[in-house]
């Protein structure tokens, strides 16, 4: 697998980077492609579905930016945004096979740089806390609140940063 790893933003894609990438859907099917690689993220985020395709899509390029970290191969990194009032890492993946290559930390970067802000809102559930701690950690983002039961029964939402 090679190890070229280029993060680009969904609403910038050219035809160059679809043949490049040998990205053959555009549109609501890319965006279902990337949702195919998040939607077990509804099992920790009721109603992510409705979110993602309600919400994210249709501001993508507006509020709204998806940063993918493109293999030569595959998708090896998704981020989803937020820029407006609040500025928010809203979702960040890696995919399996590609962890520990420093892509999570790319797409940090490339969110900062999207969103002007070096220590935005970002949230995470205590189902995936222990997985995030290396980047929030690295970052210095602070923990600010503690949200127990706040998308599921049982599980506590860390948010850092919110408010500094």
């Amino acid at each position: 697998m090679n190890n070229f790893i280029e993060i680009i933003r969904v609403s910038e894609i050219t035809p160059e980077i679809l043949k490049k990438y040998n990205i053959f859907n555009i549109g609501k099917k890319a965006q279902d492609i990337v949702f195919n690689d998040l939607q077990d993220l509804s099992g920790i985020y009721p109603e992510f579905n409705q979110w993602y395709y309600e919400t994210v899509t249709p501001e993508i390029g507006k509020t709204r930016e998806i940063l993918l970290a493109m293999s030569p191969e595959i998708i090896a990194g998704i981020a989803i945004l937020k820029r407006a009032e609040e500025k928010k890492i809203c979702t960040l993946r890696v995919r399996d096979g590609f962890s520990g290559r420093g892509i999570g930390q790319r797409l940090f970067d490339e969110s900062f740089k999207y969103l002007e802000d070096m220590f935005p809102t970002f949230t995470v559930s205590s189902t995936q806390h222990k997985l995030f701690l290396p980047l929030i950690e690295n970052n210095n983002f602070k923990l600010v609140e503690t949200l127990p039961d706040y998308y599921i029964k049982g599980a506590t939402e860390f948010v850092y940063n919110h408010n500094i």
